[in-house]
């Protein structure tokens, strides 16, 4: 088990997922055969497992081996050990991506509660599950309370890392987040431009993490209307991910990035493009409840109404309005939105 699970390491890391996958499957699998699902070993194999798969946008299964772990934590250390607290914030996580924000806020605090139980409240744990929660905040378009806790993320890692820390540009970039979707984009800019520089001095220049900033710099950017500036950093991270899978949900963010470039410079016929092969992965790695899928949906909606094609509109925005209605409940403003679009195709 500890060679397969060093070997699909190895694999991973570079990229070779193939050979990666059956690896720490088998992993996982022999682990519960020879040491039975209560056991430390099944557990870091699952979590092993787990942080593969959900890079790869697997939140299904993610979750499920994140959920083993947890089973077999609390079943040799106990319900309130530090691993059962790390492996539920995992477990918040996935549910957050798959779009089950009740379940990954009551797992996020659920992780907090042990956090607080072991650490003071400055601990570096303590403050990674609060920077767990603020992303559930700004999913659940709570934007107003994710900026403040992300604010007291960023201070509690400056407390404890300095002010030049490449950590600190997680928290300063969500917080920018949160301002664009307020409609700030003004204030949103400055800050990512922070957190870009933040990486640029401390990363290899070709690390995702680049990307992800500079992705999240283009979106802020379009939303101010400087267009030329924003397509100079969404090509600039896509030469970073070019050699990542299809599926590769960085890489998937930033082409919904592009489209939103191309809607907003009025290149429709290639944003429905980009749109359409969004949506298509999306369907085939997370399958038809995705709230990805659904934002997808809802953009190529935008796109094809105005178009002038309505029927197709209609269809796209249908498909959003049940995601996200099914995944948030009719009043998230995901939801709301979509119902309004729907008000305006028809």
């Amino acid at each position: 088990v500890r060679i397969a699970l060093h070997l699909a390491t190895n694999y991973f890391y570079k990229g070779d997922y193939d050979n990666a996958l059956p690896l720490s499957r088998e992993a996982a699998a022999t682990s519960h055969r020879v040491h039975g699902p209560n056991s430390t070993r099944y557990a870091l194999a699952q979590a092993t497992h787990a942080v593969f798969v959900k890079r790869l946008g697997y939140y299904e299964e993610a979750k499920q081996a994140e959920l083993e772990a947890v089973a077999a934590y609390k079943a040799v250390m106990g319900e309130k050990h530090y691993y059962v607290a790390i492996m539920l914030g995992n477990v918040a996580s996935t549910a957050s991506l798959m779009g089950q924000l009740d379940e990954a806020e009551q797992y996020a605090r659920e992780s907090i509660a042990i956090y607080d139980e072991l650490f003071d409240e400055g601990h570096p744990q303590r403050t990674a599950a609060e920077n767990n929660l603020a992303h559930i905040f700004f999913k659940q378009g709570r934007h107003g309370e994710a900026q403040q806790a992300f604010r007291r993320v960023l201070e509690a890692d400056r407390a404890t890392h300095g002010d030049d820390h490449v950590k600190l540009s997680n928290s300063i970039e969500m917080i920018a987040s949160s301002l664009r979707m307020q409609g700030r984009q003004k204030e949103a800019i400055p800050l990512n431009e922070q957190a870009l520089e933040i990486r640029q001095r401390h990363l290899d220049p070709q690390h995702p993490d680049i990307a992800r900033s500079q992705i999240q710099y283009a979106a802020s950017l379009t939303g101010a209307g400087r267009l030329d500036d924003a397509e100079a950093q969404l090509t600039s991270a896509l030469e970073i991910l070019q050699s990542a899978q299809p599926s590769d949900p960085l890489k998937l963010s930033a082409r919904t990035t592009l489209g939103q470039l191309y809607q907003a410079q009025g290149k429709l016929a290639e944003a429905e493009t980009v749109y359409r092969e969004t949506a298509d992965t999306w369907r085939e790695s997370q399958g038809d409840q995705s709230p990805d899928l659904a934002n997808a949906l809802h953009r190529l909606g935008e796109v094809l109404n105005a178009l002038g094609d309505s029927d197709g509109a209609r269809f796209a925005v249908t498909e959003a309005v049940t995601i996200r209605n099914d995944l948030f409940g009719p009043e998230h403003p995901d939801s709301v939105a979509s119902r309004k679009l729907l008000e305006t195709v028809q």
